[in-house]
């Protein structure tokens, strides 16, 4: 039989108990670590779904934003296309007018030629020539 001295079982025991005692502080730390991981993850998931919900709302915004600009800017040029018009067919009116009131003065003016013509043939000039 095996006999064992007492203080190689009380050493034997403290051994095993600071073995167990350091498995646990290792399980503890092991587990602690898996855990902040897992809530690092959690955190990480949850800033980039912030993130991209914030991304998101300004492009939306801006896009809203700029399809507003957008729209004034193409009713006013709209309206500015119509002034346009207007203005272009009232300036063509205008010359039509003058126009017809330069051919009307031309033919007076070949009117009263010929009758200056006329008269110099027929009285001859006013000095006496």
């Amino acid at each position: 039989m095996i006999t064992v001295d007492a203080n190689f079982a009380a050493d034997f025991k403290t051994i095993i108990g600071a073995i167990v005692l350091f498995l646990g502080v290792v399980y503890q730390i092991y587990r602690a670590t898996k855990q902040d991981n897992r809530k690092a993850e959690i955190d990480r998931q949850h800033w980039e779904e912030f993130i991209l919900k914030e991304v998101r709302k300004n492009s939306d915004e801006a896009i809203k934003a700029t399809k507003e600009r957008y729209d004034q800017l193409k009713a006013a040029l709209e309206e500015l296309s119509e002034e346009k018009d207007e203005m272009e067919r009232q300036l063509t009116l205008q010359i039509n007018l003058k126009e017809e009131e330069n051919q009307k003065l031309i033919r007076k003016n070949e009117v009263l030629e010929q009758e200056n013509t006329e008269y110099h043939r027929i009285y001859g000039d006013l000095n006496g020539r």
